[in-house]
């Protein structure tokens, strides 16, 4: 069973550009806000006790992303929803990863740190 539709398939045969975003959530889903990704990697292993781990590169140009205490909105324990997929000319076409049968390639995890890098980015760990 592979995580990605017929589509997305057709698509990445094609002329294309990658999309990848952060959601930040709160405890109920909803999005607040969506991050620009510059780099990143999700892992899965299914002999550790947490399956899957995120290390994820988000632009952050004004330092205000930069978490203060733990009622910032990237502090600690804060739940984020991960997607990839490519943009065509007219549309954004994602793929779910870890749900063949959704449109969507999703990652959800709780954030763990936070690394301020010197060159206008955080680098966040889940």
């Amino acid at each position: 069973m592979r995580g990605f539709s017929d589509r997305f398939a057709e698509v990445v045969g094609k002329s294309h550009t990658a999309v990848a975003t952060v959601e930040v959530l709160d405890e109920h889903g909803n999005v607040l806000a969506e991050l620009s990704v510059h780099a990143g990697s999700v892992t899965a292993d299914r002999t550790q006790a947490q399956m899957r781990s995120f290390e994820v590169e988000v632009a952050d140009p004004t330092g205000d992303l930069i978490p203060k205490d733990m009622t910032s909105l990237l502090s600690p324990g804060t739940r984020l929803r991960l997607r990839r997929g490519v943009r065509l000319e007219d549309v954004d076409l994602r793929v779910q990863v870890s749900d063949s049968a959704a449109t969507w390639t999703v990652t959800t995890g709780m954030l763990n740190s936070v690394e301020v890098n010197g060159s206008g980015s955080l680098t966040l760990h889940g």
